[in-house]
């Protein structure tokens, strides 16, 4: 029997058409990243010599090339972008047009055995869903990766201890935050769930009204859309709860962690 290939093969021979804008952005995001080493070094020549000296004509040239030096980081993220978003855009078309035609070559029993909406589903959230993981996969993490490591370098060149002392710390911040990020992921799941029922429920309510009202069952099905509109409540709020505290977690790491390098650094 012939195995299926992995999901990451899959995903691999959908992207091979756009290896070469792959490989572009790739490009344009090493250069972005790059940008931020001599803007770093420039920064710090600024608050080394140029402000306690208060040399006026240089730190305007300073200013001027720094600026100079974020636009351009600037328009390489906007090229990036737009480039990753069309890889992104074909890579959701090309997606959604196969399971479109897969829908066709189907057999009737499946529909009859597949619970209700399934295939809209896969049509428009599901496929939506691919598409956001691919933006975001393309448009941040990969240049904010290829950034961390290009800070990271610099961080190295110019004081090795205290990254050094990162290294040592970054373990704790990581445990930290993955606890917190487990618990996010299970309450979005749970609500993803819930949503997935109630919408399913109401679909098929809208659709069988009159089929609900010759059984005489009215009073059951709306008991039934109370509980799940109930739930449907009692899922959002942990969600956004766990969501927000998660982002001002991060937030705290990061100040954490650059006061510990500040004091140290001292």
């Amino acid at each position: 029997m012939k195995s299926r290939p992995s999901l990451t093969r899959q995903l691999a021979q959908r992207l091979r058409p756009q290896f070469g804008r792959l490989l572009l952005g790739l490009l344009l995001a090493l250069v972005q990243s790059g940008l931020a080493v001599p803007i770093a070094l420039l920064l710090r020549w600024a608050f080394d010599v140029a402000i306690p000296q208060r040399e006026t004509g240089p730190l305007i040239g300073l200013g001027l090339a720094i600026l100079a030096l974020r636009a351009t980081s600037s328009l390489v993220a906007c090229l990036g972008h737009n480039l990753n978003l069309g890889v992104t855009r074909r890579f959701s078309m090309q997606l959604r047009q196969d399971l479109l035609d897969k829908v066709f070559s189907l057999p009737r029993a499946y529909y009859q055995k597949a619970r209700p909406g399934l295939v809209q589903d896969l049509l428009t959230l599901e496929t939506e869903r691919v598409d956001t993981l691919m933006q975001a996969l393309l448009a941040q993490v990969l240049p904010s990766t290829l950034l961390s490591l290009a800070l990271a370098l610099v961080l190295v060149a110019l004081e090795s201890k205290l990254f050094l002392v990162m290294l040592l710390v970054w373990p704790v911040t990581w445990i930290v935050n993955e606890f917190f990020r487990r618990r996010v992921v299970t309450a979005t799941r749970h609500y993803n769930e819930v949503m997935r029922r109630y919408g399913v429920h109401f679909r098929w309510l809208v659709s069988s009204l009159d089929f609900v009202r010759t059984l005489n069952v009215e009073s059951t099905e709306i008991e039934r859309g109370h509980g799940l509109i109930q739930e449907h409540n009692q899922a959002v709020r942990p969600m956004s709860t766990l969501n927000m505290t998660y982002l001002q977690l991060q937030t705290v790491l990061l100040a954490s962690l650059s006061l510990v390098v500040l004091l140290l650094g001292l």
